[in-house]
């Protein structure tokens, strides 16, 4: 009897948690400001993805990832109606990665026909497991229809084309797994992976900026020539 009524007590407070638990944002752009523009490197991990993603030892994705299922251009789906669970990882290791127990996910979207809202792949759920339970969540397990619209600003090189907020940071000997369900994806890999929201990767430099940058280059160089000629 005490043990069922411990394993009763258990299911509440599992399902209590769950049912408190933080309601992930879904932001796209098209394009991305410059300063949200984040590229998948090694120190910005996937937690879905392909054996393309740049990963930490450790972090190898032996269980498929949706740009396995994306292939040859026709639509495909991914976690319906079954949400597909990523890698599971601790707290440490995700610390030891990106430096930060916080974190918000980066979407490299790619997608046949690019910028067309016909082909666009919608994101149905995330939701982020600590322990076994889930902490943080947008939309619907396992749904086939509805959904954010990912947006595709940089079609097939890495970088972030949308952006998911609002992630628990786990403690350093949690376990830590995302599940996942979206659909109308049609080209290769979808990347889904960590940034650190404290030390974010540096931004890429607007053509502007750039140019600005060469142009003082060039005007001090001349500077500096005339002052060792004069």
């Amino acid at each position: 009897m005490k043990l069922k009524f411990l394993s009763l007590v258990a299911a509440v407070l599992t399902l209590t948690a769950s049912a408190f638990a933080t309601s992930l944002d879904v932001t796209t752009y098209n394009p991305a400001p410059v300063n949200q523009q984040y590229q998948q490197t090694l120190n910005s991990p996937c937690v879905f993805g392909d054996p393309s993603c740049k990963q930490p030892t450790g972090w190898d994705i032996t269980n498929g990832g949706p740009g396995d299922i994306a292939v040859g251009g026709s639509v495909h789906t991914i976690g319906i109606p079954t949400a597909f669970q990523s890698i599971t990882l601790t707290g440490s290791q995700i610390f030891a990665a990106i430096g930060s127990y916080n974190f918000i996910i980066g979407v490299d979207v790619n997608q046949a026909g690019q910028v067309n809202p016909t082909n666009d792949p919608y994101l149905t759920y995330i939701a982020e497991f600590i322990n076994g339970v889930q902490v943080a969540s947008y939309g619907t397990a396992g749904a086939g229809t509805g959904g954010t619209a990912l947006t595709i600003a940089n079609n097939g090189n890495g970088w972030a084309d949308d952006l998911i907020t609002g992630f628990v940071a786990p403690n350093a000997g949690d376990t830590v797994y995302f599940k996942l369900s979206y659909y109308n994806a049609t080209d290769g890999s979808e990347e889904f992976f960590l940034i650190n929201t404290a030390n974010p990767p540096p931004a890429v430099p607007e053509p502007s900026s750039l140019m600005l940058f060469g142009t003082g280059l060039l005007g001090m160089a001349g500077f500096l020539r005339r002052r060792l000629l004069g």
